[in-house]
């Protein structure tokens, strides 16, 4: 297109221009979208089947999952490096005795944290390159190595490196150049003292808080998605898929009678059956229909399924009411018509359908029978109305039925079919289940690398309550010391331990809870038949997490307990 030119009029244009060459310009009415090109991969509404289609959705779902893992690892920086400050007071105290200022103090902290996080992206790019094959099998791309060095990505990177210096070092910088140096060569600093006492303990409180807000709904995301994952596997379509696979004869030399004969009775072949579409996942709609009783007002987008008389068998379908096609016209009983009962509801029939006349696609004829529903589309969609019919000269999609454990043997039957009856094409075929299973890829993916992001949060955040845990241990060394002289026994001192921290993630909860609720009732709308959220699956992710917190620090609480109280307490 020339860049200035009009997309809805080129669309009218295309219409226009496909109307003057058909051969038959009553038989429906065609429409055109025009999309830019650039647009296919992550808004492919009007192209929807395009292969590796992207979502936007997804993209910003894992680009947030990256800021809050990079955030609880800039949470864990800033709460050891706090902890820490008691042991470079003096440090700080000498330097500005001797004349050093805040500006020279913050550049040498901020320096330190930049060559810690310079190392840190050095050696992710180098465990990115490591880890790129079993990402690219998790999520089904292609990316090169080389791919992590061109600009945009280097840019990525110093973007977050970026970011982790401003979230991770500033406040540390400041803490640390704000000591009075008087006070500190005093020993009047309380680094790591009760609540109340400093502010560097409540702000420590308050950002493991957050990153186990973090974790929390990052644990809730990924068991609710495993959940309805499971959900889909296991949902009945209505119709039986089991030990069937498709194959497309497109193009075929020969009518679909003889292609269907050839294939029955072969090895391993049970039953065989065709149809115009793909039975898994429908691509072809149309609205030209008109039926008995319909208003002026009524339109009816309705999917179509052209199917040999043995389908319904074939797969299990079931009938609501009336008939299916007749076998004894010669196979062929093109002047009847059968609907869903998502169909009849649209068209206003829901009882005594059967009978009336209808007239698709420019064929007029009755509605022999209304067939339940059943899922001819992923269960994101609803149950829309559809439409059987039979056309010989449109059949060409054939379902091969194996005998339990002999596919290898049909598989083989129907190539050398295929062979016969398509010597210049390559022969392809695909089991129902995998379709099935294709129609939740995305999906799937999103679940299993939800999963190992949820991890690496939990285990980033286990680590920095690992480091803080083992940091009150060490300043409380007398305290302990002096409890167990006095008979403390080892569970009250792991209790002293531990309780402020588990505090911590049982508010945590509270707030992480209903913040995950809100996201995952969100994602799972996407979805027309989804799994009902339960307060038990979040309360699942919570008892989790803090069980994990308290091994946590339970175990360096145990450590400490177990100590000789006399090394604690000979100094005094």
């Amino acid at each position: 297109m020339r860049p200035e030119a009009d997309r809805l009029k080129l669309a009218h244009r295309l219409a226009a221009l496909v109307a003057r060459h058909r051969n038959n310009p009553d038989d429906g009415q065609f429409w055109y979208a025009v999309q830019p090109l650039h647009q296919v991969r992550l808004d492919s509404g009007m192209i929807a089947w395009a292969d590796h289609a992207g979502d936007r959705k997804t993209i910003a779902i894992f680009g947030l999952i990256g800021l809050l893992i990079l955030a609880i690892a800039c949470i864990n920086y800033v709460n050891l490096a706090t902890a820490r400050a008691s042991t470079r007071a003096k440090e700080v105290g000498v330097r500005k005795t001797v004349g050093a200022g805040r500006g020279e103090l913050f550049a040498q902290f901020m320096s330190e944290s930049a060559l810690l996080i310079l190392a840190a992206a050095a050696l992710a790019v180098v465990l990115a390159q490591i880890a790129l094959p079993l990402f690219n099998e998790l999520s089904g791309k292609n990316l090169e190595s080389e791919q992590l060095l061109q600009p945009a990505a280097l840019r990525v990177i110093a973007g977050a490196a970026l970011l982790a210096l401003l979230l991770a070092g500033i406040y540390p910088a400041l803490l640390l150049t704000r000591f009075n140096p008087v006070s500190v060569l005093r020993g009047q600093f309380f680094a790591f003292g009760k609540a109340g006492k400093n502010t560097g303990t409540m702000l420590r409180k308050t950002l493991v808080t957050g990153q186990f807000v973090f974790s929390l709904a990052l644990i809730s995301g990924a068991f609710i998605i495993s959940r309805q994952m499971a959900f889909l596997r296991n949902a009945k379509p209505g119709y039986d898929r089991q030990n069937v696979f498709a194959v497309n004869f497109y193009g075929k030399k020969a009518d679909a009678g003889a292609v269907k004969k050839a294939l029955q009775g072969k090895p391993g072949v049970t039953a065989v059956t065709m149809s115009d579409n793909n039975v898994v996942e429908l691509g072809s709609q149309n609205g030209g229909m008109d039926w008995e009783g319909k208003t002026l007002e009524q339109e009816m987008p309705i999917w179509m399924l052209g199917i040999d008389t043995e389908l319904p068998a074939f797969f299990g379908l079931q009938l609501k009411e009336g008939r299916w096609f007749r076998p004894e016209l010669n196979g062929w009983d093109t002047t009847s018509f059968v609907i869903n009962e998502a169909a009849a509801r649209e068209m206003g029939l829901n009882e005594g359908a059967a009978g009336k006349w209808v007239d698709f696609n420019g064929t007029k004829g009755v509605i022999a029978g209304v067939a339940k529903d059943f899922h001819f589309r992923s269960l994101h969609d609803a149950i829309e109305p559809l439409i059987m019919y039979q056309n010989p000269e449109w059949t060409d999609f054939f379902y091969v039925k194996t005998v339990a454990g002999q596919a290898t043997e049909a598989i083989a039957s129907a190539q050398a079919v295929y062979e016969q009856f398509n010597p210049d094409k390559v022969f392809k075929y695909k089991f129902l289940d995998e379709q099935y299973d294709q129609l939740y890829k995305t999906e799937a993916r999103v679940g299993t690398l939800f999963n190992l992001f949820a991890g690496l949060a939990v285990l980033i955040s286990c680590l920095g309550l690992l480091g803080l845990a083992t940091f009150a241990a060490q300043h409380r060394t007398k305290e302990i010391g002096i409890r167990k002289v006095l008979g403390a026994s080892v569970a009250s001192v792991v209790g002293l331990l531990t309780s402020d921290f588990m505090k911590l993630i049982l508010v945590a909860f509270v707030i992480a809870a209903p913040v995950a609720w809100y996201f995952m009732d969100r994602w799972l709308s996407d979805f027309a038949y989804r799994i009902e959220l339960q307060w038990w699956m979040f309360a699942l992710a919570g008892v989790s997490a803090l069980l994990l917190a308290f091994l946590t620090v339970g175990v360096q609480g145990v450590k400490a307990a177990l100590a000789n109280p006399v090394k604690a307490l000979r100094s005094e």
